[in-house]
Order: structure tokens, then C-alpha cells, then sequence
């Protein structure tokens, strides 16, 4: 037979009202004036629950819930008191965790301080207890048999205990040590930083452990930390505290502020009788439940900010507590609080969950998403998220995504099969529940007494849902609001992701934290670099989804790369040939043909992405395919001929340029030489373009030359946009099976990029002459290392000097000494080097024009040091605004994330790393900088000039001096091949061990 649905065994809930007046029987036994109340509808239970239960009331209004468990080998019970710290007077902080530490120091019942534990642990038992801010629950379990003697002991507790003002003197360091051990315990100093931050008025922004000077403030008035006290001197302090203790106990311990449960093997009648015997004396003060603390406590100024607190412990933490409009406890009927926690805590396919585990940023904690009271009228809708290191750098974007989601989910439809999947499934859970062992399931019991549910429904109100309420789901979803909310990130290493003080200290625990309000960009931080999604031998993929431009486009960069590509001079020849006529062909599809350096083919493709892939297929399809006849490869000679002449042609100061980067480039080759090997002109080298067969470039062995090329590539490839990351599975796949990607050597260290390096304390200048007969403009290209691009602080520093000579060398050389048109500076880096380079272009003779920046150097030096801490932090500023400029589009997003990949670094947060370290620069490190490497009067400086020399150039230099140490070369080769060469480049650490596992 099957199992009927779980709303057909669902009882339908009791009205309040009709409970006090048709369920609740007076019961009087025999003669006795005493009498009690009983519940006389059944309750709600598992169907897989043994135990028999009965609800009762003592006449002096305790509520008790008995349960009978035959088979236990244990018995238990738990006082559950509706009090806590929230009710602490002001001017004592921690008397309600203090008077709970009393009620064990004995009875006037039983006087002997330990006579409760003795019994209790003789008996093969636990006790303890524990204060929240609306609660105060003690429990203890014992054996089986032994059920009697500990309730005696126990019940003494909430009617007469003794306050005894010795055991008051002594128990007061004993909740000092106590909060002493919570100092470091980073739960208990979150909790009082959020208390810092809440209104300090509200009850629940009290301190809730109490220490020896709020529980002994006349002790403490009389002496300091340091001062030793004796014990008269504490037994009177301890007659004050005394007194405000019983005054509490009186005016909060009272049966209608309290619910016990009884559980044990004995008859329910007589665990009854045993309440009655032993909880009876309990006092009825004549008042009814505390009042509910239901006001929100944050103060207004504390929403919508970020709170971030240095951990004691190694650990990363993301809090996200938002205010609930409802008590939780309240929506037991709907549950609409935990149909959202499940919403978002859902780790299925296409999840926020599932994502944030594929990027690696959760760690083994992984997240909570849960309502918590903070008192017994307060609630907040709290998420936590454990972060990895990765996520910690992260932890702005995931921010963003938990918005992103949220926002998702309150524009969306009420998602009702869900609701029915989770209410069915919370129905089987019900009725299968595991056996809890007495101890903590009298504690269970006892929270949910204090739930606002028709009492039949004690044991299932918590667990069980009952109908879907739209009005509440709307409302608690609608308080998810950013605006609204107090995030946390709590970590011992917020240093390390640009976060520095100043601190503040939170009062009792001494958490240092810093609290910031953020603005919509701050939460809309987008993704600061691709993710690496597969990498092997052949290939390397990086993917970023669209995060932040919504737009149904996407770009793939594709770079084919063979060590056969620049081998030799004719190989790149061959390179540029076979470059040339696959873009020609490609002109029908409307595609231009990217380069990608001189190591091989660049494919570049974007647009809308749903047929993205398809046109990218049909790229590489020609490029792989493509059929080479006599006829294209003639256009192909000619137009790479054309190419090369008209690059010589370029104005000079862009060809200084590229001269300085061609020097430092290992295994780029010089145009001219390029050129000159097409031509044979002025070299002892056959034309390549002859049509010779035997000396020149034929079809024959450009089709040997692209077989070898393809046969050992390596793939570097981009993705972003909105393509979803699943579907990149099946495209790298075509990718590779059309250009037969086959890797058989160490293709990678071919293809990463080195670089020629200048020695320690040089002084080059090479003279090139200028191919152009006509050009009347010579060139000046002069370049200081600074130091290596990898080291933070090289890099910084050379930026901001070049940030900080700029408009003086413009002003200086051009304005007011009229050396040239053109007064450029730039900063070049490649593997391994950094440094300051000004191009100068100009009809005087290169050697005058060195003269002249060497003098505009050594006058910039005293600019320096007069230059206001006002005018040097602008140029920083003004470094960081461009540094951090928001992306436009996806193109420049692709840009920013390509240089950083085709680099070697991978250092995708190099733009927020360098705007953290710039403005910790100071002016003495950019003058020992300067001093050091651009200044021509040092001894340790490395620089290099290059002059470029056009036909027509008289001017006399023989009476310029540039120095003794000057090394001059007429060839430019000469001097690359005596250049020592980098290592490849290191991976920046966090990317550098990912491609190591990734590779294994």
C-alpha cells in the first residue's frame, strides 16, 4: 500500500484561545486542594517515536511536558528559564550568567556546595547549564534508577538556594576566569563587536558573561587590576553582590517565566507525581512571561556597512546578517525564513553555492544560512560563508553574488514546487527522526515549549510545515536588503588583502575591527581575474563569466604557438607568409587576422555568443586547412615586403621604441634583418623571395613549414562573456581536434616569453642608422632600469617616477629648450626588468640631445627634493585613479586579463595591489630610487640609448661629453647577443601552485 501524501497526516494547528478554553482539564486528586492542569489532545509525534508523552500545568502556572521512555538507560530534565543576559540591570552586566553559576552552591535543602554534582556524577550523570540573552537553561542526566534523588536536589535550585556570600565572593572569579578564557575565542569577541555596533540602549547590546568588575564594582572602585585584595576585603563585596543577586532571582525566577521536562523510564503518573512533589514549591510571583524584546538593536549609522575584525585563530570568515521583520519562532506555520536559507544554500547546478565552490574560494567550513534570534522577540536572517585564501582576495565579488542572487530570487516567482518538495521531505524526516539521548533531547524539548505553537503541535511545529504564505516569504526576502545589513569578514590576514587601520578595540574582548560603509559599486565588485578551467601539455584555458555588463556577448583570444615560428629568420618569414594569406582568405568572413608575436597565430572572435563558437570553428578551420597555391603565395611576399619597408618608414621616436623593446626581446628578430633576408640587399644572404627553387621560399616548403608547425603547438586561450562555463567542455574540444594539437616536447618554455637584461653599472648607446633616405628627424632613446617588474615595489616606483618627470621633461625639453616636436616618456617592462625610458625626437644630433636629458635629470633631482608631501600625494593619487578605473566593456576587461596571461606573471591584482602599495611610497624611497638608477652621476645606475641616425644628419658633436663610461656599438645585434638572459617568468604564488597541480 503506498504512503499516503505528508498533508493527509499533518493535524491542522489549535487555536490559542480554543486551547485555554476546551483542552486544558483541571485535574484534583482525591482530597487534595492541590490541583494541576492536563492537555488533553494528543500530541503530534514521529510515527517511529516510542515514547509516551503528557503536558501538564502545576497550579503555581509551571508548564512541564513528561516523557516516558522504557527503554532509556538514562533519565533526564531541563528548567528552561524565559531570562537571560538582556535582563541584566545596567549597572550589572553578566548577573544572570552569574546567578546561574550560583544556583550549584548549594540549597537551603541542601547546603553542601558540591552535594548536586556529587549526586549527579555519582550516578553516572552530566549537568550543566548555559545563558543566552533570553534564556537561562540548566538540564542533567542521570541513570535510569537515580531520576528521584537528582530532581530533590535539583528543584531546590529555582526555590531556595542560598547565595551564600563567601560561595558569591568565590564564584565571582570563577565567571572571571571564565571570561577570561572566552578573551581569545573569536565567536565570543564577533558577538561583542556586533553588540558595539547596536544601539546602547537596547537590552540586547549588553555584555553577557559579566567579569569581576561588573559583578564586584565596589571592589574594583577601591583599587585597581593590580592591587591584591583580601578575603574580608572580598566577603563584603561579596554581601553587596549577594544582595543584587537575590533581588534578580526574585523579580525573574518565577514558574510562569519557566518550562521543565521530565523524561524517564517511570510511568508518566508518576514522573507527574514527581513534578508535583518536587516543583510545586517553585513561586508564582504574579506575573506573567517576560516581556518580548522585539526592537531591532542596530543603530542606524551601522547599516549597510562592513565590519572587519583581525581573528585570533588562522581562519577566513564572510558574515552576512540582515534584520528579520518576524521573530522567527513566529513563521513555525510557513517557515518562510527557511524556504529562503534553502534557497540559497542550494549546491545543485547553476547554484551560488556551486559556483563559489568551483572557483575554490569556500573552504571545508563551507557556508550556514540560518535565522537567529538574538533575544526572545529579535531575529536576524544570518549567512556564513568560510573562505578560502583565494576567496578571502575574492570576498568583494562574493559579496556581489550573494546580491546578485538574492536580488534574483526577490524578482523571481515563488518557486512553489520547491516548497511542496522540502515540506514532503521535512514530513519523512519528521517521522524517521533518530533516537536523541535523553540529556539533549530534554534540552530540544525544552526550547521548543518556548515556541509560539497550539501545544499539540510542540514536537512537530519546529520540524513540519503547513502552508506556503506569500505575504511572509515576500517580507522576509524583501529584508535581504544590502542597505539594510551588517557584513562581517573576519581573518588574521586582512593586511594581505589592502585592509590597515586605524583599528578600533571592542570594550570586554579587545577585538580590534574597523567599520566601513559601502556604496553600490562596493558590492558590485566583479570578478578580478579569470579562472584557469584546464591546463595541460598543449594547452592553457582561462574563463571569466560576464559578472558586470549583462550583455549577451562574449570574446574568445585564442594564441597558437609553435617554437617553429621564430626558429630562424626564415622560419619567421615563413610565419608572416602564412599569416598573410590566411587573413586574406578570411576577409569573407569578415574577419581580420590578429598577431600573436612572433611565436605564432593570434584568433580573436567576439559578439553575440550564442553562434560565437561557430564562427570561431570556422577560423580555424581555414587557418588549419588552408590550401596554399603559387598565386597567394606571391601576394603573400609582396604584401609582407610592403609590410616591412613601410614599418622602417614609421616617425623615429616610435621606431626608438621599438628598438628598445626589440633589444630586450629574446629570439625577436630586427626588421631590417627581415627585410634584408627577403631582399639580399646589403647582406651576405640569398633572397628568400627569389623564385628560385632551391634558395627561396616556395609552396613546397611553406606546406613542410605549417606541417611542422602544427605538429608541436601550444594553446592559449580566453574566454569571457556570457558563455556558460559548462559549454566551454565541448568547444575546447573542437578546438583541439581541428588544429590536431599534439605536444611532444617542452613546448611551454619555448613559448614563454625572456628577455635580454642590461649588466649592473652600464652605459650603452648604439647607433642606428635610419633606412628612410628622406627622414630629417633623428631619435633619442634613453632608458633607465629601475629594477624587476615582479618586485611590487620596483614596479610602483616606476611608475610614479615616470608619473612624477612627465610634464617637467615635456615643459623642459620641448617647451623651453625646443630640442624636438615630439618629448615622450614611457615606462618599459618586459621578463624580468622595469625601467624609465624618454624618447626625444628631434633634427639635432642625438648625441646634443642625451646632453641635454642628462642635465634635465640632474636638475630634476632638486625638483624632487622640494617637491610639497601635497603635490607628491596627488601624483599618487593620480597613479591609483588610473590604475582603478572601472572597465567599459568586455574588450577592455579581455585586455586587462590577456597581458597579465601572455605576460608569465599572472598577476591579475596587480592594478589593486599597486594602488594599496603606491601610497605607502614615500619621497625618500623614489629619491634613493632616482638617486640610484637614473641619476647620471651614479655609479650604480643600468642604462641604455639608442640613436637613431637619419642620412642627412651634419651637426659637429665632437665637443659633447656623455661621460667616460660611455660603451658605444654600430651593431645592434652585437650588443643583444652579449646581454645575459632572464629565467622565464615566475607565476605570482596564488596562480603559480595552481598551474603546478594542474599540470601533475
Amino acid at each position: 500500500m503506498s504512503e499516503p501524501k505528508a498533508s493527509q497526516h499533518i493535524l491542522n494547528p489549535v487555536s490559542n484561545t480554543e486551547e485555554n478554553e476546551t483542552i486544558w482539564k483541571q485535574i484534583v486528586e482525591g482530597n487534595s486542594s492541590e490541583s494541576h492542569f492536563l492537555y488533553t489532545l494528543p500530541l503530534q509525534k514521529p510515527h517511529s517515536d516510542h515514547k509516551e508523552y503528557r503536558l501538564i500545568k502545576l497550579s503555581n502556572g509551571l508548564e512541564v511536558m513528561l516523557v516516558h521512555d522504557a527503554k532509556s538507560d538514562k533519565a533526564a530534565a531541563c528548567m528552561n528559564l524565559n531570562v537571560g543576559g538582556c535582563h541584566d540591570p545596567v549597572d550589572r552586566p553578566g548577573l544572570a550568567h552569574f546567578c546561574e553559576h550560583m544556583l550549584f552552591l548549594g540549597t537551603e535543602k541542601f547546603p553542601e556546595e558540591n552535594e548536586y554534582k556529587k549526586y549527579i556524577e555519582k550516578n553516572n550523570g552530566t549537568w550543566n547549564a548555559f545563558t543566552n540573552m533570553s534564556n537561562t537553561c540548566y538540564q542533567f542526566s542521570v541513570a535510569a534508577d537515580a531520576l528521584e534523588g537528582a530532581l530533590d536536589r535539583f528543584s531546590a535550585f529555582f526555590y531556595c538556594p542560598l547565595f551564600t556570600p563567601s560561595a558569591t565572593a568565590r564564584e565571582v572569579s570563577t565567571v572571571d576566569s571564565e571570561y577570561k578564557m572566552y578573551l581569545q575565542q573569536d565567536g565570543w569577541r564577533q558577538l561583542h563587536v556586533m553588540k558595539t555596533l547596536m544601539e546602547p540602549n537596547n537590552p540586547i547590546s549588553k555584555f553577557l558573561v559579566g567579569n569581576m568588575s561588573t559583578l564586584l564594582p565596589s571592589l574594583k572602585a577601591n583599587g585597581d587590576e593590580n592591587t591584591a585584595v583580601n578575603d574580608s576585603e572580598k566577603e563584603e563585596a561579596g554581601k553587596e553582590a549577594r544582595q543584587h543577586l537575590i533581588e534578580w532571582w526574585k523579580r525573574w525566577y518565577c514558574a510562569t517565566n519557566m518550562s521543565l521536562v521530565l523524561i524517564g523510564k517511570e510511568s508518566l503518573d508518576q514522573l507527574q507525581s514527581y513534578a508535583k512533589s518536587y516543583f510545586r514549591n517553585v513561586p508564582n510571583r504574579g506575573f506573567g512571561p517576560a516581556a518580548r524584546i522585539s526592537d531591532y538593536p542596530l543603530k542606524k549609522e551601522n547599516s549597510g556597512v562592513i565590519a572587519y575584525m583581525k581573528t585570533v585563530k588562522d581562519f577566513n570568515s564572510l558574515d552576512f546578517d540582515f534584520p528579520m521583520p518576524y521573530y522567527s519562532n513566529d513563521l513555525w506555520n510557513s517557515k518562510a525564513h527557511v524556504l529562503i536559507s534553502k534557497l540559497l544554500s542550494n549546491r545543485g547546478p547553476g547554484s551560488i553555492m556551486a559556483f563559489l565552490n568551483e572557483q575554490g574560494w569556500v573552504s571545508q567550513s563551507g557556508c550556514c544560512i540560518h535565522p537567529n534570534n538574538l533575544s526572545n522577540g529579535a531575529s536576524q536572517f544570518s549567512i556564513s560563508v568560510g573562505l578560502t585564501k583565494d576567496g578571502l582576495k575574492n570576498y568583494m565579488t562574493v559579496i556581489g553574488l550573494f546580491k546578485s542572487f538574492i536580488q534574483l530570487l526577490q524578482n523571481s516567482a515563488t518557486a512553489d514546487w520547491f516548497y511542496h518538495e522540502i515540506k514532503d521531505m521535512a514530513y519523512t524526516d519528521f517521522n524517521y527522526t533518530e533516537e536523541v539521548d535523553a540529556y539533549h533531547y530534554a534540552i530540544q524539548l525544552s526550547q521548543y515549549m518556548k515556541w509560539p505553537t497550539p501545544r499539540n503541535l510542540i514536537l512537530s511545529a519546529p520540524e513540519l510545515y503547513w502552508e506556503h504564505d506569500e505575504e511572509q516569504y515576500r517580507s522576509v526576502l524583501n529584508a535581504l536588503d544590502f542597505n539594510n545589513c551588517q557584513i562581517y569578514l573576519l581573518s588574521k590576514d586582512l593586511d594581505q588583502i589592502g585592509i590597515t587601520g586605524p583599528w578600533e578595540k571592542e570594550k570586554w574582548f579587545g577585538a580590534e575591527y574597523k567599520v566601513v560603509k559601502f556604496s553600490e559599486e562596493f558590492y558590485h565588485k566583479p570578478l578580478e581575474h579569470p579562472v584557469l578551467i584546464k591546463k595541460n601539455a598543449s594547452c592553457e584555458v582561462w574563463y571569466k563569466c560576464d559578472d558586470q555588463f549583462q550583455i549577451p556577448k562574449a570574446g574568445i583570444r585564442l594564441q597558437i604557438l609553435s617554437p617553429v615560428a621564430s626558429k630562424s629568420l626564415e622560419s619567421q618569414i615563413m610565419t608572416l607568409c602564412y599569416r598573410e594569406m590566411v587573413a586574406d582568405s578570411l576577409k569573407e568572413l569578415s574577419y581580420e587576422a590578429r598577431r600573436a608575436g612572433d611565436k605564432g597565430f593570434g584568433v580573436w572572435v567576439d559578439g553575440y555568443a550564442d553562434k560565437l563558437d561557430v564562427f570561431l570553428m570556422q577560423v580555424l578551420q581555414k587557418l588549419k586547412s588552408y590550401r596554399i597555391t603559387e598565386e597567394k603565395l606571391a601576394f603573400a611576399k609582396e604584401e609582407v615586403q610592403k609590410q616591412l619597408k613601410n614599418f622602417l618608414y614609421l616617425p623615429t621616436f616610435r621606431l626608438s621604441h621599438y628598438y628598445t623593446n626589440l633589444l630586450f626581446t629574446k629570439g625577436r628578430h630586427d626588421k631590417r634583418d627581415l627585410l634584408q633576408a627577403i631582399t639580399g640587399d646589403g647582406r651576405k644572404l640569398h633572397s628568400l623571395f627569389r623564385k628560385e627553387p632551391e634558395t627561396g621560399i616556395t609552396v613546397t616548403t611553406m606546406e613542410k613549414y605549417a606541417k611542422d608547425f602544427f605538429s608541436s603547438v601550444h594553446l592559449r586561450i580566453l574566454i569571457n562573456g556570457s558563455i556558460v562555463k559548462e559549454d566551454t567542455t565541448q568547444m575546447l574540444q573542437q578546438i583541439e581536434d581541428i588544429l590536431e594539437a599534439n605536444f611532444t616536447h617542452n613546448c611551454c618554455m619555448d613559448v614563454s616569453p625572456q628577455a635580454h637584461l642590461l649588466t649592473k653599472s652600464c652605459n650603452y648607446i648604439v647607433e642606428i642608422p635610419l633606412s628612410n633616405p628622406d627622414e630629417v628627424n633623428s631619435a633619442t632613446g634613453y632608458f633607465c632600469k629601475i629594477g624587476d617588474v615582479s618586485n611590487p615595489k620596483d614596479r610602483v616606483i616606476a611608475y610614479l617616477l615616470e608619473q612624477v618627470i612627465k610634464d617637467a621633461a615635456f615643459n623642459t625639453l620641448r617647451t623651453q629648450e625646443s630640442l624636438g616636436y615630439v618629448v615622450h616618456t614611457k615606462v618599459f617592462s618586459g621578463t624580468e626588468y622595469i625601467g624609465l625610458a624618454i624618447a626625444v625626437q628631434s633634427e639635432k644630433h642625438p648625441k646634443f640631445v642625451e646632453s641635454r636629458i642628462n642635465a634635465f635629470i640632474s636638475k630634476m633631482k632638486g625638483e624632487l627634493l622640494s617637491m610639497s608631501e601635497d603635490e607628491f600625494r596627488q601624483h599618487k593619487e593620480s597613479l591609483v585613479s588610473g590604475w582603478t578605473e572601472k572597465l567599459k566593456n568586455l574588450d577592455e576587461e579581455a585586455d586587462r586579463f590577456w597581458s597579465h596571461i601572455t605576460d608569465g606573471y599572472l598577476d591579475f591584482r596587480q592594478a589593486f595591489n599597486d594602488s594599496e602599495l603606491v601610497r605607502k611610497i614615500t619621497k625618500d624611497d623614489l629619491l634613493t630610487a632616482f638617486s640610484n638608477n637614473v641619476d647620471p652621476s651614479s655609479s650604480k645606475r643600468s642604462k641604455l640609448s639608442l640613436h637613431l641616425l637619419p642620412k642627412s644628419l651634419k651637426t659637429h658633436t665632437e665637443n659633447i661629453d656623455l661621460g667616460s663610461d660611455v660603451m658605444y656599438f654600430q651593431d645592434f645585434n652585437a650588443l643583444k647577443e652579449q646581454l645575459p638572459v632572464s629565467d622565464v617568468p615566475k607565476p605570482v604564488e596564488e596562480f603559480g601552485k595552481m598551474l603546478q597541480e594542474m599540470s601533475k
